[in-house]
């Protein structure tokens, strides 16, 4: 088997993926809930959660790039860098 991963379980697919968030974030939201009968309340709302989860990515993806200096930031804001094709260089 050489060249080949060997692995103690199966990887993980789309739905087992799938199956352990699902199963986090609910823990994590009983737990929230829990801390105060409030926040019930607020999970309960219609709330845009894929809006804000999506601004919270943004804001995650800002901070990676918020320590770059400004010459760096420059040039990736005139199209001169591009993060996703030097990432490329990163992989085997």
């Amino acid at each position: 088997m050489t060249g080949q991963a060997i692995w103690a379980r199966p990887p993980p697919t789309e739905t087992t993926v799938t199956t352990k968030n699902t199963a986090d974030l609910l823990d994590y939201m009983r737990g929230y809930a829990r801390s105060n009968p409030n926040n019930m309340e607020l999970l309960n709302r219609d709330q845009q959660w894929a809006k804000l989860a999506k601004i919270e990515l943004d804001r995650r993806h800002a901070a990676f790039i918020a320590v770059l200096p400004n010459p760096i930031l420059e040039e990736i804001a005139a199209r001169e860098l591009n993060i996703t094709e030097l990432a490329k260089q990163l992989s085997p």
